[in-house]
Formats: C-alpha cells, structure tokens, sequence
C-alpha cells in the first residue's frame, strides 16, 4: 500500500531518516544535461504533522526538566526537615502514586511509539495525547509528594507565631504535625448561599480538599475529605441550627468508640450550624474502666471552653473570632480524629489556644 506524502514526510521525521534528492528524469528521447555540479536538494516542507509532533517534543522535554526541578526541590526540602519529613516522604501512599503515574507514562510512551510505525497519519495526534497525559501524570505526582511531605514544606514558610515555642526540628515537625497530614495540597474555595444548600451539603459526602463558606464561617476538609476545621464569628443569635439525625450518625459511625456522640466543634450555643461539615465522633459518655473518675469531654473540659468564648462573647463590644480543628495524628486515616484544638482571638488581640485529646478528661 503506497504512503502519502504527508505520512512519508511524517514517517521519516519521526524515524530519523534523511528523505533522498531526486532528480527530474529526463524527457523521453532525449540525454540527460551534463553538470558538473550535483543538483540542490529541495527544502522539505515542514507538514503540519511534524509541526505536531516537534510542538510535543518541546512539551515532553519541559515536562522532563520541570520534573528533574520538582525531584531536586523535593529533596531539598526533606533534607532540610530532617528525619522524620523523609519518613513521611517515604509513605506508602507516595510510593503507590508515584509508581502509578510513572507505568502510565510508560504505557503511553509505548502507544505513542506504535502508532508512529503502524498508524503515521495518527502518529501526531497519539504524542500530543501522550504529552499532555505526562504533564497530568506529573501534576499526580507532584500531589503525592506534597501529602507524603505534609507539612513539612509548611514549617519551613512558618510564621514566627505558629514555631513558638519549637526551639528544634523535631519541635517544629511536631508543630507542623498538629496541622494535619496534607495541609501542603491547594485547596477549592464553595460558596454556600443558604441554609437548605448546607444542609444538603452537610448530610452528603465532602469534597476534599475544600473550603465551604456559609454565612460568614468556613467550614474546610482535608485529603481524605474529612472536616478538619470551623472558623467564625461567635453569634449565639446563629443558634438553633443542629441536624440531630445525621449528627447522631456521626457519632455512631464505625470508626466511632462506644463512648462517642455526634460531637460539634463548633457549639449550636456559639451560633455554628450542625451535619458533617462541623460534627466529628467525640468522646460524649464517661469511660469508668478505662478512665475512672473522670467526665466526658464534650460535657466537660470543652465545655468549660465553650462557656468561656460565650461570656467573651456576651461583653459589649467584644468581637470573637474563633477556629475549631480536629486534628489526626499521621498514620490516622479514620473519621474518629485524636484532638480537638480550638483557637480564639478576641478584637483581634492575641490567640488563646486549648488542646484537648478525644478522651473523657480532655
């Protein structure tokens, strides 16, 4: 089957080979000319298939040195956390990512390299595909290294206020560890407009890696889609919006402990809404035999918490703004988070922070 000029063009572009000169043959009856100088060989017009496949050459390479700079930074950045930054680095979750991203970079490759033999007309259209796959490929890589590293990138840009205290590198991991895994990663802004759309948001399955906006409050969720953090105005004027039957189903899920309720980071009392966006499984009953004496943390020491924003709240004039987190300690990937870290400012003065683990006691 003969080729067309295009997929010979094409063809021995991408194979390497020089097209030959060839001669006009001479008219019939009559000698060839005699020279003494061999013909010039005809410029090759440039197809626009071989303009394809040269646009995607210069993409593959600068997706070849942006991942060399990206390796490079990478490892930068582990070395200068320290130890505990490189075993995060080396998590099981960036390895899989990372090993799947490069088999299907391969795989295209391979197409790619098939269809140039077998298919030329096809050949371009298959390494643009290719090449944009990579770059896709790359961004998943670039993701994987940013959840694996956590927030050890974090630390390093840290301000002053949030390392005080943390004199070490491993006090700093420690600092940047209570943020949460993955914190590194981008996050989506949503724009709730009413309570019905909460609502339906709250009882359904979160986006991760997403802040939520309703009513002057933010609502966020991290890698795995779970909610990590409630920042707002105290407003006891907001109360009275709870959603008792999917809070009960937080605290009852299979992640939960026994002595666990739907528990509320921010109080329905501070004027924070229920659902998933801002209810977590708590600790809401005594645990007698594992800790005597001591009550629950959802009627007890973050209640004590929650009574004190409220009396900020109450004083006239007083503005109180206040962030709620659940924090899950690395290697924790259930809904049932291990702290609770509630941080409050009052006119914009100093923060006050409250640690209490997910225990009766706090």
């Amino acid at each position: 089957m003969a080729l067309s000029d295009l997929q010979l063009a094409f063809l021995t572009s991408a194979l390497g080979i020089a097209p030959s000169a060839k001669s006009p043959a001479p008219a019939h009856g009559t000698a060839a000319p005699a020279s003494s100088k061999p013909p010039a060989t005809p410029a090759l017009q440039t197809s626009p298939a071989q303009e394809a496949l040269s646009f995607a050459q210069g993409v593959g390479h600068g997706v070849v040195d942006g991942g060399k700079s990206l390796v490079k930074g990478v490892v930068h950045t582990v070395q200068g956390i320290g130890e505990e930054a490189i075993a995060l680095a080396s998590s099981e979750t960036a390895r899989h990512q990372v090993a799947e991203a490069a088999r299907h970079a391969v795989s295209m490759v391979g197409v790619a390299a098939d269809t140039v033999v077998n298919d030329p007309a096809a050949a371009a259209s298959a390494v643009v595909d290719a090449t944009h796959r990579g770059i896709a490929a790359a961004a998943k890589v670039t993701q994987g290294m940013n959840r694996a590293v956590g927030e050890g990138a974090v630390a390093a840009v840290a301000s002053t206020e949030t390392l005080e205290g943390a004199s070490t590198v491993s006090g700093a991991v420690r600092v940047q560890r209570a943020a949460g895994e993955g914190a590194a990663v981008a996050k989506q802004s949503v724009k709730v407009s009413a309570i019905t759309e909460y609502r339906a948001i709250s009882s359904g399955e979160l986006a991760p890696n997403t802040i939520y906006k309703f009513d002057g409050m933010e609502f966020e969720t991290d890698h795995l889609g779970r909610s990590v953090a409630t920042r707002g105005k105290i407003d006891p004027k907001r109360r009275g919006q709870r959603m008792p039957e999917v809070d009960r189903a937080i605290g009852q899920h299979p992640d939960a402990d026994p002595f666990d309720v739907g528990f509320h980071r921010g109080a329905d009392a501070l004027g924070f809404p229920g659902g998933k966006l801002n209810v977590n499984p708590g600790n809401g009953f005594p645990d007698p035999e594992r800790f005597p004496d001591l009550s629950n943390l959802n009627q007890g020491a973050y209640k004590r918490v929650e009574a004190k924003l409220l009396a900020l709240a109450k004083v006239p004039g007083n503005n109180v703004e206040a962030e709620f987190k659940a924090v899950f300690a690395p290697g924790n990937l259930s809904q049932r988070p291990d702290e609770f870290v509630v941080t409050y400012r009052v006119n914009g003065g100093k923060a006050h922070n409250h640690r209490l683990t997910n225990q009766p006691g706090g």
